[in-house]
């Protein structure tokens, strides 16, 4: 049980030991923790925060508004009354993200991920917290291994798990799980439609691909998920390689063969 001050009074929140084992190793390290959170919405996002209240982390609501639909700011005022409902900070902005876009001449995918980082590394500093988290999942880690795979990409790291002060708790956590969790919880979530788009090549990886690769490799989630492991293993230790090495030194004593 956890206790939260709503609206000037204490309020129970019950959660029953719902979490996967694999969402609670994930967020245990934050006990005690003030974490910037990026919350969509989503039910990824909706977990992550119940997941850090249950393990007793403090955190701040962050939501991006990236103006790309007409009813985005339904998601907005649903993500500020769930705030509301836990007691929680709640911080918000929004950017019409396709004019930004047409203006420095990104491409809108890019443009969303720049503007929303920013803001959420933004709220972070003005509150002098150190860590950013966003609900990244092993669906997700997946799909991006396998997009990049198919562009013919060299490296296949998918997704860091750390990159500058964000972090991605949730990378081991499967969408089953998060989506039992808040079953479990009675905790509704936001379905944006364009989820639903298979024009956008991720959308069409989750909906059209994926479901036909596990239908012949029930763990292909999970093999492409460990891919990026490896990958992320391996391009550390060839970084380290490459940071120690001094001129004029041989490579057999670089890479201790000698």
């Amino acid at each position: 049980m956890t206790i939260l001050m709503v609206q000037g009074r204490l309020v129970a929140i019950h959660y029953t030991g719902t979490v996967s084992a694999a969402l609670v190793q994930a967020l245990n390290t934050y006990r005690g923790v003030p974490a910037v959170v990026g919350v969509s919405g989503g039910a990824d996002s909706v977990a992550l925060l119940h997941g850090l209240l249950e393990v007793g982390a403090f955190p701040v609501v962050a939501h991006f508004d990236h103006a790309l639909r007409p009813d985005s700011a339904e998601d907005a005022s649903w993500v500020a009354a769930l705030a509301g409902e836990l007691g929680l900070p709640f911080v918000t902005a929004r950017v019409d993200v396709r004019a930004v876009a047409r203006r420095r001449g990104w491409n809108i995918e890019d443009a969303a991920r720049r503007l929303r980082y920013d803001f959420l590394t933004r709220a972070a500093r003005d509150r002098k917290i150190s860590h950013v988290l966003t609900a990244h999942t092993r669906r997700d880690q997946a799909e991006t291994v396998l997009m990049r795979l198919l562009r013919g990409e060299a490296v296949l790291t998918g997704i860091a798990e750390r990159w500058g002060q964000v972090e991605r708790p949730l990378l081991a956590v499967s969408r089953t799980e998060v989506e039992g969790y808040l079953q479990a919880l009675g905790q509704t979530w936001r379905e944006d439609p364009t989820n639903q788009d298979t024009d956008l090549t991720r959308v069409w990886v989750r909906l059209v691909l994926m479901p036909l690769l596990l239908e012949r490799f029930g763990l292909a989630e999970q093999h492409l998920a460990k891919l990026a492991c490896r990958a992320n293993e391996d391009e550390a230790v060839l970084q380290g390689l490459a940071e120690s090495l001094q001129p004029h030194t041989p490579w057999s004593v670089s890479l201790g063969l000698s």
